[in-house]
């Protein structure tokens, strides 16, 4: 089997699975659990994880830890290039994928 094959088809299984576990947990959505639980998902937002990276060096500067310092440092560098590759996996863009209206998400 060719290589982009097995890659098309890995990424038609995802899809899948994510449209059957949207499906699946869409009674929940509305639920007191999962209004509790929704704070915690704005921790993978950007400004959170660089406010969490700029804590990080901060506390390396005060704490003279050079690799808590650099540890944030790194993530710091890393939160653009984490939320550019995270932001394909969005359900707006795996639809957008799906009907291949987008370059950069390919399902």
């Amino acid at each position: 089997m060719e290589m982009r094959k097995l890659i098309r088809e890995a990424g038609e299984t995802a899809l899948d699975v994510d449209d059957c576990t949207h499906r699946l947990f869409k009674p929940y959505a509305e639920t007191r659990g999962v209004a509790a639980l929704h704070p915690l998902s704005k921790l993978g937002d950007q400004p959170a994880l660089r406010t969490i990276s700029a804590g990080l060096i901060l506390a390396g500067i005060v704490l003279r830890s050079h690799r808590m310092a650099r540890a944030g440092s790194r993530m710091a560098a890393c939160v653009p290039a984490i939320t550019a590759r995270m932001k394909r996996f969005t359900a707006s863009g795996l639809a957008a994928a799906k009907a291949g209206l987008t370059m950069t998400a390919k399902p």
